[in-house]
């Protein structure tokens, strides 16, 4: 990917993840991830994930297994998740 790809890449992730961390804390917690789900799925034309898919997701995002996804996890999803739609 190129530079300036990654960039925009990470802008939007950026932009995306702070505008769910409700709380301003740097991280995403479960319940904060439910409606950032609910818009990249949006985003990309895709159905709502099922409570089940949400509590499967927040496992795999939440790398460091402490219950809060950080940017740096958040990172890596959409990461993939750019490079398959893009």
């Amino acid at each position: 990917m190129s530079s300036g790809k990654v960039l925009k890449m990470t802008k939007e992730a950026r932009e995306l993840f702070d505008s769910f961390d409700s709380n301003h804390d740097g991280k995403i917690e479960k319940s904060e991830l439910i409606p950032l789900l609910n818009k990249i799925s949006k985003i990309y034309g895709l159905p709502n994930p099922t409570q089940s898919e949400i509590n499967e997701g927040f496992k795999q995002l939440d790398l460091n297994k402490n219950n809060l996804i950080e940017f740096e996890e958040f990172i890596h999803f959409y990461q993939e998740l750019y490079n398959q739609m893009n």
